[in-house]
């Protein structure tokens, strides 16, 4: 459920602040990552603001999928100084941030390489179904064109999602994305991740999506060891 609030603080230079929600409770930390925002744009203090709430990875609530009411500040809109004071906040904290060791891009890289496996196993996965069962004619041809298709849409789907979010449009309901992948569109869902980096981070959704294709994987498993005849 999509709540409303008001940006409190905002730190331009660290990239994060924090926001009050409208109907009470403590002050949310939202990420520049969370907001929506165009190149010019810029979160600010005292911008209203509507939001979803999730457990960040300290396990504290947390604001996502941030929204302005009335629109984002932009660079031309601020006050005077407030953008070489910005400037200067950014430069300062990459000057304090310590410098990454071979070491720790390395642990970045092991952090996300899982992700990458875990599509590429499951998508070979599915071909080999596909392979074994078609050519043993126990699955019908036209399988292939139905997780093709599916996938290709699932593929728009998340594409105009993402494009409703970016605008602030009516959203596709993380249900209507999940069925589409547990019909056969996960694929389609996987290169989007990938490609268009939507629904890739928040982890309720993307352990959804994991159980959709392993439910898929086994059901096309158990029809090719039935035998479709249609």
């Amino acid at each position: 459920m999509r709540r409303q609030g008001v940006i409190q603080r905002w730190d331009d230079g660290k990239g994060f602040g924090f926001i009050r929600p409208h109907d009470g409770g403590p002050d949310l930390f939202v990420h520049a990552s969370a907001c929506q925002l165009r190149q010019v744009q810029r979160p600010a203090p005292g911008v209203e603001v509507s939001f979803e709430t999730e457990r960040g990875r300290d396990g504290r609530a947390q604001a996502a999928g941030v929204l302005p009411l009335h629109g984002w500040p932009t660079v031309d809109a601020l006050p005077a100084g407030a953008v070489e004071q910005r400037r200067r906040n950014a430069d300062e904290a990459r000057a304090a941030r310590p410098q990454r060791t071979a070491a720790s891009r390395s642990e970045r890289a092991q952090r996300g390489g899982p992700s990458l496996r875990v599509a590429g196993l499951s998508i070979a996965a599915l071909l080999l179904v596909l392979i074994v069962a078609t050519a043993t004619h126990r699955l019908p041809g036209w399988i292939w064109a139905w997780h093709a298709a599916a996938s290709l849409l699932c593929f728009a789907l998340y594409a105009a999602d993402k494009s409703a979010a970016q605008a602030g449009r009516w959203r596709t309901p993380e249900s209507t994305l999940l069925t589409f992948g547990l019909i056969g569109g996960w694929p389609g869902a996987i290169a989007a991740h990938h490609l268009l980096r939507h629904k890739s981070v928040k982890p309720s959704f993307r352990a959804a999506f994991h159980l959709t294709v392993v439910v898929q994987l086994v059901a096309l498993s158990w029809l090719a060891w039935k035998g479709l005849r249609i």
